[in-house]
């Protein structure tokens, strides 16, 4: 059903700021999954994945070591994102060391 969205958000809706919002939601979410496969949940809970504007793809970190490893895997990360939503959606990774408050459940 994600898949669907997609296309008909990229055919239709390409410079409306709502289909661009909603878009950016879907990147965010998809990356924030991305995270969870590289460093598993204990990682994950150090990495969030905050925006995507402009074609650059903010994430905060509060850990030294996973800024470096973000680094390293940037390019991967960028291309695996293109590659499911089919296009240049994201040029640039900025990696944002701070300290990452999770919401407890």
């Amino acid at each position: 059903m994600a898949d669907s969205l997609q296309k008909i958000l990229l055919s239709r809706f390409k410079k409306k700021p709502l289909a661009k919002q909603i878009m950016s939601g879907m990147v965010v979410e998809f990356a924030n999954g991305l995270m969870r496969e590289f460093w598993g949940k204990k990682g994950h809970e150090l990495v969030r994945v905050i925006s995507l504007k402009s074609q650059i793809l903010k994430v905060e970190t509060a850990n030294s070591i996973i800024a470096q490893e973000l680094n390293f895997k940037k390019n991967s990360i960028i291309e695996a994102i293109n590659k499911k939503f089919g296009g240049q959606i994201v040029k640039k990774l900025k990696i944002v060391q701070t300290s990452i408050e999770r919401p407890v459940y």
